[in-house]
């Protein structure tokens, strides 16, 4: 848990490697009303190369 722009957040993160390159994704997303209620996205980073395309 994190706090990001006042809002207490899960951050969720993904690293994928295909070869020599490496991607890390990062995601910080808050549930308002509790673990019950639908993840809110609150920021989005991406580190490496975009396979994305």
């Amino acid at each position: 848990m994190e706090n990001h722009a006042g809002v207490l957040c899960e951050v969720w993160n993904k690293v994928t490697q295909a070869g020599h390159k490496k991607n890390t994704y990062c995601l910080w997303v808050a549930r308002p009303e509790g673990n019950g209620s639908p993840a809110t996205p609150h920021r989005f980073e991406m580190k490496g190369f975009n396979t994305l395309l």
